[in-house]
């Protein structure tokens, strides 16, 4: 997957209670006058009653913190950002991926991705160990 450490233009974006806030695409990072730019923020806090228009932006966080906000897309896309083998989306893989994953090791199906289900297939085997030893000890994403 992508490396995404380093990447997050915002350590975190705060949306106080009934705040409106909307993404304006002001800048052409490429110099291409291609598509429209994409926000990286590490955490995205909404607070109860505020409104993020996206504009027709992209915006990617690792963690968000919805305390009542509306997210109006406008074309634009929200998605979360996983680290691999970051079972207790924390930002970094430490022992304590580890000890969800074994907690859950042999599961055949129905898992998810808390419980140590890295690679979407609903168990939690080995396959998912692979992924987890593979990435960990990786600094936090930032």
């Amino acid at each position: 997957g992508m490396d995404l450490r380093g990447r997050f233009a915002m350590r975190r974006l705060n949306l106080a209670p009934d705040a409106a806030v909307m993404l304006v695409d002001d800048a052409d990072n490429q110099l291409d006058g291609g598509a429209a730019e994409a926000l990286y923020v590490h955490t995205l806090a909404l607070g109860a009653g505020s409104t993020l228009d996206l504009n027709g932006l992209s915006v990617y966080y690792v963690t968000l913190v919805d305390d009542g906000g509306t997210i109006l897309a406008n074309g634009g896309t929200l998605a979360a950002i996983y680290l691999a083998g970051d079972v207790d989306d924390d930002g970094d893989i430490d022992l304590d991926d580890f000890t969800v994953l074994k907690q859950n090791f042999g599961r055949t199906s129905g898992a998810t991705r808390d419980e140590g289900d890295l690679n979407g297939d609903g168990a939690v085997d080995l396959d998912d160990f692979v992924i987890l030893k593979n990435n960990f000890g990786h600094a936090p994403l930032n």
